[in-house]
């Protein structure tokens, strides 16, 4: 079974898990996602979403924004998953992928949206 650590944000509001081994996320990504500026409608292609804590995030602060995070390791794509759940942030039709998909499309509508990837350092 996995471990899991749990970490809270604005006021205890969100809480993220994350598994205890392997990749975690760092202060990198919440500063990433503090500098997102407020867009109406956003959308973002999360690419290597891991936890999801920057879709989660970005879901909090942007409750209309649409966000599809991809991620290609299957625990972490569930651990995403799970962040989604528990936070209340379906309303943002958050898509987690796990592996490969070939030929997948965010759908309509992504004209303006923008995506970006963190590497893992």
């Amino acid at each position: 079974m996995e471990k899991y650590s749990v970490d809270s944000f604005f006021n205890d509001k969100l809480t993220v898990f994350q598994p205890q081994d392997g990749y975690r996320f760092s202060i990198d990504s919440i500063i990433l996602a503090a500098h997102i500026c407020a867009i109406s409608g956003l959308k973002v292609l999360d690419i290597g979403t891991g936890c999801g804590i920057i879709p989660v995030l970005l879901g909090y602060r942007f409750p209309t924004s649409r966000i599809i995070g991809i991620e290609i390791q299957k625990q972490l794509a569930k651990c995403a998953q799970k962040n989604i759940i528990k936070n209340q942030l379906e309303k943002n039709s958050f898509n987690h992928l796990s592996g490969y998909q070939k030929n997948h499309s965010p759908g309509s509508g992504w004209k303006h949206g923008f995506g970006y990837l963190q590497p893992a350092i």
